[in-house]
């Protein structure tokens, strides 16, 4: 049970670190997976941005790291991404 506790820990710290490293590589400061997750659709038909960020604004990066969680195959190919894999497969196949 402590072995599986330890692994989705290191799962969440790896994607803390894949949208920590996103925000410092990326020109924008925001990565690309942040981007679609920041700005969907409905902020683009909004009538008034502002208000719809302001409406919409998370209040800290939990359903960011789920977001990127559920669109694993979008991240950027790298360490981060490989990580991940890794871990479910451990996970799924009781490795």
């Amino acid at each position: 049970m402590h072995i599986r506790e330890s692994l989705l820990d290191t799962m969440f710290y790896t994607l803390a670190d894949y949208i920590a490293e996103e925000r410092v590589t990326d020109e924008l400061g925001v990565g690309s997976l942040e981007r679609r997750f920041s700005f969907p659709r409905a902020f683009f038909d909004c009538d008034d941005p502002h208000e719809w960020l302001e409406a919409n604004r998370p209040k800290d990066d939990t359903s960011l790291l789920m977001f990127v969680y559920d669109n694993i195959p979008e991240m950027k190919q790298g360490r981060h991404r490989r990580i991940i894999l890794y871990l479910i497969n451990i996970l799924h196949f009781g490795l």
